[in-house]
């Protein structure tokens, strides 16, 4: 019979042999060998395909399965489903994990990071709090991660910014060309140049986790680790981009649609179409054509040129139309849409922080050139940090077998180009109807 110690030797070497990703078989025994240490823990037994989460009120811990990570639900936005993979290799998972371990003093993961020479980058003044920041190359996983998530940083003009106030300059008045007589001079030409002003913004996430999730599944929880940190970033910009109300709540960020309603009421004009109903069920092909022509011909143009709205907007409004238009299927869209969801033409991106559910006078789709009305400006990358010591909501972490992780960001969002109350920019919106 092999104690707890014997059974996680045995797994750690299955991790310590494999190339890259482990195979079939390697899982396997590999699986075997964590049931057989979660069965010889004393008092603390655990399903291999699951991870211990500590109540953060003291309460007792309980079982969540990989499965269903559910680090990202609740109000903050939408659970993601199906257990992640996040880096190229269970290795590198595996070594994250170890890693944010030995910044928090786990002894089995300071001696693993040891053996296998896994260092972590001391920022000036945070190790003396506990804190350690991770290794490039795995905060560029999560930062790639972030980037693939998130819908506003896909598409908005893309800016670095070199110091905290960034200044970039935009065309607002084009000059005008005149043809010239030989022998003439050439007539100026005006052309009107503002800035569009940046102002980093510091955008942060702190969770506790216990100090089992270690020792019960590497892989797993540095993956869910990974995963969490760039999702819950990715979905804090989309939300500020989108919905921001310039409120702290948002980093002081004017979102899209507040702009827009702002610029143009709740009423047809600039950059807003009426929609025939205040119910999504109610919105008719007429709607999204009138919206389509509102849009300037320069931002219609193929390629950039596309709708923003949540999956549900799409399912319950967009596919509902395409199957009543005569000799459409369900099954032909799929077939006819090798590169994603797709409407009147034009691309169809999700963002769950766009509506969901029916209400009066507000925007439930977006459409047009994102790039050419908003501009995301990038202060830092994705900064990560750890901590055994720390105190979080007035108690302390050691005294409670606790680590917390942070993540960190710095960037702003401006929608600079939406348009006026009586000329429509890059972006115009639906906007439901006023309810009775």
């Amino acid at each position: 019979m092999f104690n707890y110690k014997q059974a996680l030797d045995k797994a750690q070497a299955i991790i310590d042999s494999a190339g890259k990703d482990l195979t079939a078989e390697q899982q396997e025994v590999f699986d075997n060998w964590m049931e057989i240490a979660n069965q010889q823990k004393p008092g603390r037994k655990i399903k291999p395909d699951s991870v211990i989460l500590d109540d953060p009120n003291g309460g007792a811990a309980h079982v969540v399965s990989t499965g269903s990570h559910e680090f990202g639900g609740g109000a903050s936005g939408p659970v993601k489903g199906n257990q992640v993979k996040v880096f190229e290799n269970d290795k590198d998972a595996y070594n994250f994990a170890k890693l944010i371990g030995n910044a928090c003093g786990h002894p089995a993961s300071m001696a693993y990071c040891a053996e296998h020479h896994i260092e972590s980058l001391h920022s000036g003044g945070v190790n003396t709090r506990g804190g350690y920041l991770v290794p490039d190359q795995y905060a560029e996983t999560i930062i790639n991660l972030r980037d693939d998530y998130g819908v506003f940083r896909r598409f908005a003009f893309p800016q670095k910014m070199t110091s905290d106030t960034t200044k970039t300059p935009r065309i607002t008045g084009h000059g005008e060309v005149f043809y010239v007589g030989e022998g003439s001079a050439i007539t100026p030409s005006n052309v009107t140049i503002d800035q569009v002003n940046l102002v980093a913004k510091k955008p942060a996430m702190l969770f506790t986790f216990s100090r089992e999730l270690q020792d019960d599944s590497a892989v797993t929880f540095g993956n869910l680790l990974a995963d969490e940190i760039a999702w819950s970033l990715a979905q804090a910009e989309d939300l500020a981009g989108f919905t921001g109300d310039g409120t702290s709540t948002y980093g002081g960020i004017y979102g899209i649609c507040p702009k827009l309603i702002t610029l143009n009421g709740v009423d047809d004009g600039g950059g807003l179409q009426l929609a025939t109903g205040d119910l999504m069920s109610e919105v008719v092909i007429a709607d999204f054509a009138n919206m389509i022509a509102k849009a300037p011909a320069y931002a219609k143009k193929q390629g950039r040129a596309k709708f923003y709205c949540s999956s549900y907007f799409y399912a319950a409004t967009m596919l509902r139309l395409m199957v009543n238009v005569g000799g459409n299927t369900l099954q032909s869209f799929a077939m006819g849409q090798p590169t994603g969801p797709q409407f009147m033409g034009f691309e169809v991106v999700f963002s769950e922080t766009m509506p969901t559910a029916d209400a009066a006078s507000q925007i439930v789709c977006l459409f047009g050139d994102l790039s050419a009305a908003s501009t995301l400006g990038d202060r830092l990358g994705v900064t990560i940090e750890s901590s055994d010591s720390a105190e979080v909501d007035g108690e302390s972490l050691f005294e409670r077998d606790l680590y917390a992780l942070r993540g960190l960001e710095r960037y702003d969002i401006n929608n600079h180009d939406l348009g006026t109350a009586e000329a429509s920019g890059p972006i115009v919106g639906l906007i439901t109807a006023p309810g009775e």
